[in-house]
């Protein structure tokens, strides 16, 4: 079956399809053959058993309805625990970061070794650490709102 777009295929094929389901049988044009066939084969089975008997959409609709409430349970039992803020990872590993340069800086012993090592001298130390964190912090934001 292939697709065209002849607007007078499509309304041969829709008055048919109109006409079948009123009752009567129409014919189509040789370029419409196998479309016909696919609408006339859907009529017949659907028209056969049209809806499901009163006892299966019983059966069917308390089943749905156990399946609802099985997964609003689930869901109302999730939702007891309340959630922590979306802030609440980046500004905890903010302050760990912090902290962990603060103390850092107040040991005497260490500032000797960081001033000699290739970072430089230590009031660079600081505000490079202090950078990364925010970097850290806007990256991890950044990826939680996408």
């Amino acid at each position: 079956m292939h697709m065209t777009n002849r607007p007078d295929l499509d309304n041969e094929l829709a008055d048919m399809t109109d006409r079948l389901l009123s009752g009567q049988d129409a014919e189509v044009s040789s370029e419409n053959r196998i479309e016909a066939l696919l609408v006339r084969r859907l009529y017949h089975t659907i028209s056969r058993n049209p809806a499901p008997d009163a006892t299966f959409r019983s059966r069917l609709t308390q089943r749905i309805n156990q399946e609802w409430s099985a997964v609003r349970a689930a869901s109302s039992h999730l939702g007891n625990r309340r959630p922590l803020p979306r802030w609440a990872a980046p500004a905890a590993a903010l302050v760990v970061v912090v902290g962990a340069t603060l103390i850092l800086l107040s040991e005497s012993a260490l500032v000797g070794s960081v001033q000699a090592t290739a970072v430089g001298p230590v009031t660079w130390v600081f505000p490079a650490i202090f950078i990364g964190a925010i970097v850290v912090v806007g990256f991890t934001i950044w990826r939680r709102r996408k």
